[in-house]
């Protein structure tokens, strides 16, 4: 395909395209100021219109569009260079270039539609950013936070403690003594939160920082499940699958590996077999020798038998 100069040309615009989307998709799986992101989302979206309205919001001509400096030349060059039919060329190149459009507006299209509805709550998110709050020139306004109603009931504790929170040097603070002073945000305040008379503050800014910024947590979550309920545990029940994605999560968020977990004796305590592998009530009437396992234990039992049957095999051949 790429050595017809005539579909090189969807090449040469369809690389800074999607290096551009990369880059945004980039931002988004970090934790990054949510207005950063958002502003980052807003910049492709008037990119990408800039390259195909006008001003006024009215479409361009085809062959005004703005499709790269690269497939202009590379334009330029096939037609100086042309040797079959003239008219032939010309019917290809208009057919690439409506391609070429179609490609910019459609891209156009479903970026407008992951635009977020309201800039202003990311706005808030952002002001409680770290280097923002202990900064003594760019810390918001209390009425500038997001989400003032989880503030009632505690709104003059918290406003003293976000008064006094700047005033504090943090890097002697027990949660912060040991290591630097986080730029996450999440981890920031999580550290707030042990220090004595920051609680109702810390805990509001935890509480707005569970508003998601993107889809990326999200898509993480369901390439873990994947990863864990696999084919061969395809009868794992909801419940543990629950718990063990919890612990796999628990373990990224606090960058910790589980070769140094340590079992506390509470878990020892509610690792039973009458827990962990629970009984089906068996039907009045039939023999307690029916009674099967839940699905984890059913997925146990199948393994063994796959094992069986494989080890077979292997005999056989």
């Amino acid at each position: 395909m790429l050595l017809d100069p005539v579909n090189k040309l969807l090449f040469h615009l369809a690389i800074p395209v999607v290096q551009e989307f990369e880059r945004v998709t980039a931002f988004q799986s970090s934790k990054m100021d949510p207005l950063v992101l958002n502003k980052e989302l807003f910049l492709l979206h008037i990119s990408l219109k800039e390259r195909i309205f006008h001003d006024d919001g009215s479409k361009k001509e085809l062959i005004s569009c703005d499709y790269g400096c690269k497939f202009e030349m590379e334009l330029q060059k096939y037609m100086h260079n042309v040797k079959e039919d003239k008219q032939a060329a010309d019917i290809r190149i208009n057919d690439t270039v409506f391609r070429c459009h179609s490609m910019l507006e459609e891209a156009f299209v479903q970026v407008e539609k992951r635009l977020p509805p309201s800039m202003e709550v990311f706005k808030g998110l952002g002001a409680l950013n770290p280097q923002k709050v202990l900064s003594q020139v760019e810390k918001a306004c209390l009425k500038d936070l997001p989400s003032k109603l989880l503030m009632d009931g505690n709104l003059s504790g918290i406003e003293e403690q976000y008064r006094r929170i700047n005033l504090v040097d943090w890097t002697l603070g027990p949660a912060f003594k040991n290591a630097a002073l986080p730029t996450d945000a999440e981890l920031f305040w999580m550290g707030v939160k042990q220090t004595h008379g920051f609680k109702e503050l810390s805990d509001y800014a935890l509480t707005c920082l569970l508003t998601p910024t993107s889809n990326a947590s999200l898509e993480r979550i369901f390439s873990m499940v994947t990863s864990t309920k696999t084919k061969f545990r395809n009868r794992m029940s909801s419940s543990t699958l629950d718990a063990i994605i919890r612990i796999k999560t628990h373990l990224l968020l606090k960058d910790l590996c589980c070769v140094n977990f340590r079992a506390t004796d509470k878990m020892f305590q509610l690792f039973t077999t009458d827990i962990m592998y629970p009984r089906k009530e068996t039907p009045s009437g039939a023999s307690s020798s029916t009674t099967e396992l839940d699905d984890d234990g059913g997925d146990w039992l199948e393994m063994s038998e796959t094992q069986e049957d494989v080890g077979h095999a292997h005999t056989f051949f």
